[in-house]
C-alpha cells in the first residue's frame, strides 16, 4: 500500500507546516497543535478517499462520521 503510507507522509508534513506556522504567529501550543488535527483530519480524509482507495462515488456527508479520526 504505497498510496497509504504517502499519504501519512504528505499528512505528517502537512501538520509540522501548520504547528511551525502557528507558533511563528505566536499561537498558543495547544492552539497550533489543534489546527495542525484539523488540516490532517481533511487532507487525509480527502487524499485517501480519492487516491488511496479510489472512490469515485463522490462526496456523501455521511461519509465523514465514519472515517476514524472524525470520532475523537
Amino acid at each position: 500500500m504505497p498510496r497509504f503510507g504517502v499519504v501519512g507522509l504528505l499528512n505528517t508534513a502537512l501538520g509540522d507546516a501548520v504547528i511551525l506556522a502557528g507558533l511563528a504567529l505566536g499561537l498558543a501550543d495547544i492552539i497550533s497543535n489543534a489546527a495542525s488535527y484539523a488540516a490532517g483530519l481533511v487532507l487525509g480524509f480527502f487524499l485517501n478517499r480519492q487516491w488511496t482507495f479510489s472512490h469515485a462515488d463522490g462526496f456523501r456527508p455521511g461519509a465523514v462520521a465514519k472515517w476514524p479520526g472524525a470520532a475523537i
